[in-house]
């Protein structure tokens, strides 16, 4: 609501993440877009994470040839979170299903180029988790997502915002007809990547087959230029450099330039948790997703 109100006044939008609530307020963003001269664009900072953009980037070259599957985790215990700011209780807590979509597949998105979510299912592992007051909350903690794409792929999300835990950042997977990127991330588990053009097959390993590379090998290569001249000031802001580039592109986008995360990008990564939380209360049925275009 406060975005379209910004945008009927004329003024450029950086929308913290999810872009909305529910379907509804997802239509009306979209009016409210497409009829103002301000920019809006989505802060969604785990795609301009070094490692996301080095697999979008290596995407883009052709390296991993059509995806075809991919998983995104964002496991963060944020208790902590429900007690100082008590909105996010009702609105992460007191929901079920994926209500902080974002930030697994915001990136992944960016590996299926053109692509989009075209239905989705969810499934909870169980309310384990009580609340401050006594109770236990609504939301189930781990939920999963199964994503149909629209180029007939299968993404899996699995979002933990309530278990105790290590916080995990870097739990992608992506596999594509021509190789794979594991990013598991375990601090001693460095992220690994193979693929037909630049991968290995050593005959001296036991199966004979491809063998993992370190994902930094292809940095040379692949890694796009906004990271490779990064100052140390740049480096120094949050995400490891990340949300500087973030803000970079707002400024690029309201001077004119592209706007890599518009309103229909935001959408693409915010309705299938919308939908998921329809999902899940229908038993985990499948639940089409619509393509916020079609609203313009």
């Amino acid at each position: 609501a406060q975005a379209a109100q910004c945008l009927a006044a004329g003024v450029h939008v950086l929308s913290e993440v999810t872009a909305c609530m529910s379907v509804a307020e997802a239509q009306a963003l979209v009016r409210a877009t497409t009829s103002s001269r301000a920019i809006y664009m989505m802060a969604e900072n785990y795609i301009y994470r070094r490692d996301c953009m080095l697999v979008a980037a290596m995407m883009r070259a052709g390296v991993f040839g059509k995806p075809y599957y991919a998983e995104g985790e964002y496991l963060h215990d944020c208790r902590e979170l429900f007690v100082s700011t008590p909105w996010r209780t009702g609105v992460h807590g007191g929901s079920d299903g994926i209500t902080y979509p974002t930030h697994s597949l915001g990136p992944v998105l960016q590996w299926f180029p053109g692509e989009r979510v075209t239905a989705v299912m969810c499934a909870g592992s169980g309310r384990n988790h009580p609340d401050p007051a006594g109770g236990t909350y609504v939301q189930q903690a781990p939920c999963v997502m199964l994503c149909r794409m629209s180029g007939g792929g299968l993404v899996k999300i699995r979002v933990d915002i309530l278990s105790e835990r290590p916080h995990a950042m870097h739990n992608y997977q992506l596999q594509g007809s021509e190789g794979a990127y594991d990013g598991m991330g375990i601090e001693y588990h460095e992220a690994q990547v193979w693929t037909n053009r630049h991968g290995r097959r050593p005959q001296d390993t036991w199966h004979k087959g491809p063998v993992w590379d370190p994902l930094r090998s292809m940095e040379e290569l692949y890694l796009p230029s906004c990271w490779k001249n990064a100052t140390p000031a740049q480096m120094a802001t949050g995400h490891g450099g990340g949300d500087y580039f973030q803000f970079l592109d707002f400024v690029t986008a309201v001077r004119g330039g592209a706007n890599r995360l518009d309103v229909f990008a935001a959408l693409d990564m915010t309705l299938p948790g919308i939908l998921s939380q329809a999902s899940i209360a229908q038993g985990s049925a499948w639940i089409e997703v619509p393509d916020p275009r079609s609203w313009a």
